[in-house]
């Protein structure tokens, strides 16, 4: 339960299948849900079920967290072995509940799957709520691709966007009226309305690669100037306090909070 809350659960629910059956939730679930529980987890006598309710983005990040700890925890893990895998079809937005809006899932320049082009306009029309996980922008997939290896992200690629108006309709989605995101982005929008070719590609994290290869789990027993969990770098002590001139230079003032002072 402590593992789910540190990625944010309020709590963990868990059923117990002995000789008789234990559960905080018992009193909440009737005989016909115990037994679908049972046939989906294909559950024998004496295994405990761990579950968790909520939007599926956040249940599935607290269960896996879950499921990793248990997974070391109880030495269920062959380290002797390497596997790997690509993760494809992520989705190409995410809704951010605080915004009220749709964010980048991973980039703003990821293209979407040629056949699901259609769902952003869609979306457009839709009088579904942005929350509602039938909206049509809450189904169109990416062009992004990571590989993994041992549950470690060794790279992380997809395919860009190379249409001009088809980057324009996602920084829309994104809430980026057409003035702002050439604002922002007109950069980008000039490129591709001059003509790019379909490109994208892949980057791989040498950092991790070493680690797995080196048996450790943390990468900062591999990178040469590992910084600590607050962001300093103990090799070279930074981050330093800045002198007014290098901040005259930034164009750049230090706000002091009233509070402090």
């Amino acid at each position: 339960e402590e593992q789910a809350k540190l990625v944010g659960a309020k709590g963990l629910a868990w059923i117990a299948f002995g000789d008789e059956l234990k559960s905080p939730i018992k009193k909440f679930l009737s005989d016909s849900e115990i037994e679908q529980v049972k046939e989906l987890g294909k559950v024998a006598a004496g295994d405990l079920v761990l579950f968790a309710a909520g939007p599926r983005l956040a249940t599935e990040t607290i269960l896996g967290r879950v499921r990793s700890y248990c997974g070391k925890q109880f030495e269920l893990i062959d380290e002797s072995l390497w596997q790997f895998l690509w993760v494809t079809d992520f989705p190409l937005f995410e809704y951010n509940a605080d915004a009220g809006r749709f964010d980048a899932m991973h980039n703003i320049v990821t293209s979407p799957h040629e056949v699901q082009i259609d769902l952003l306009d869609q979306g457009f029309k839709s009088d579904l709520d942005h929350a509602d996980p039938n909206h049509p922008w809450a189904q169109v997939l990416g062009n992004q691709y990571d590989l993994v290896c041992n549950g470690s992200e060794l790279g992380s690629g997809g395919i860009r966007n190379h249409r001009r108006d088809l980057q324009l309709k996602i920084l829309n989605v994104l809430g980026l009226d057409e003035a702002r995101a050439e604002n922002l982005f007109g950069f980008l929008l000039t490129a591709l309305k001059y003509g790019a070719p379909p490109h994208g590609g892949i980057a791989l994290g040498l950092d991790r690669i070493a680690a797995l290869m080196s048996g450790t789990d943390s990468i900062r027993d591999v990178i040469a100037f590992p910084k600590t969990t607050a962001a300093q770098s103990l090799m070279d002590g930074s981050p330093t306090a800045i002198d007014a001139a290098q901040l005259a230079e930034l164009g750049l003032v230090i706000a002091v909070d009233s509070d402090d002072q």
